[in-house]
């Protein structure tokens, strides 16, 4: 299973993000985990993306079928228009059964978190309080 550490080498491996992202502090990951487990990524000068992995069986095969209708979508074949109403799809990976696609960052994701996670090279974890829009600190 995924977890909030794992995110950050997951990435890095698959070149998604930058060491200089993770030196800079650029880079903060938020468990948004509901039925399935979700991480949002986020970065101001970079891509943000949301990793969803599901759990259980059924999860599993939902999260499977919703990268084959991205893919689907985003292809040549499928395309009809909707790709543009859809987050870019990134990929799925069969072997660990996660889908990751480019995202915005959620405001309201945000507004719900208590604290994110700032990864940095040394595999210290801080925790930063961020203050949003609505004046409330998250």
């Amino acid at each position: 299973m995924l977890t909030q550490r794992a995110v950050v080498p997951y990435l890095l491996q698959r070149k998604l993000i930058s060491k200089q992202s993770i030196v800079d502090g650029d880079l903060a990951v938020v468990d948004t985990s509901r039925r399935n487990l979700n991480f949002q990524v986020i970065s101001e000068r970079g891509p943000c993306y949301l990793l969803k992995q599901g759990t259980g069986p059924d999860g599993i095969e939902t999260v499977g079928r919703e990268g084959a209708v991205y893919q689907l979508f985003q292809s040549s074949i499928g395309n009809l228009g909707f790709d543009r109403y859809l987050p870019r799809f990134v990929g799925y990976d069969p072997k660990e059964q996660i889908l990751f696609k480019q995202s915005e960052l959620f405001s309201a994701s945000l507004n719900s978190a208590n604290s994110l996670t700032v990864f940095a090279l040394s595999g210290l974890t801080e925790r930063r309080s961020i203050s949003t829009s609505s004046g409330t600190t998250a």
